[in-house]
């Protein structure tokens, strides 16, 4: 092997153990607090609550109860996190609850450092008495 090949697959080598280690960097269990607004037309209202992610290499992954403003506990519907983390910490995460009751999808984007990381995005609610549909902001704060 020529020195040139030997520097190339020496730099090819690293960067991949680079890329794979700062992946891991994130690994771990983040307590988040989810902020939204109102949802427009509806009697769902603004609302700050505690969630929990996971970050496993690429994958993140989370969770919350939904409920309403007007009732104490959940609806028994869970919403589920999932999305991808890359190695520079760029983090895209969709969320969906697939209750008839309350459907809720929603996208999101942000950034992880080694102490948590901030997403903001956008979650639709559909309706399934009128089959119409509401969108809200919502952002997610999330510490190790």
């Amino acid at each position: 092997m020529t020195r040139s090949a030997t520097i190339v697959l020496a730099l090819m080598t690293s960067t991949a153990i680079a890329s794979s280690a700062g992946a891991q960097a994130f690994d771990g269990d983040y307590t988040a607090t989810i902020r939204c607004t109102a949802f427009p037309g509806t009697d769902i209202g603004a609302f700050s609550q505690q969630m929990k992610f996971k970050v496993a290499g690429t994958t993140i992954t989370g969770e919350r109860n939904v409920g309403t403003p007007t009732q104490v506990g959940a609806l028994g519907t869970v919403e589920k996190w999932t999305g991808t983390l890359g190695p520079d910490g760029a983090i895209a995460v969709t969320s969906n609850s697939a209750s008839s009751r309350a459907p809720i999808q929603g996208s999101f984007g942000g950034t992880a450092t080694r102490a948590g990381f901030d997403l903001k995005g956008r979650q639709t609610y559909t309706t399934s008495r009128t089959g119409g549909s509401s969108t809200r902001d919502c952002s997610v704060t999330a510490k190790r």
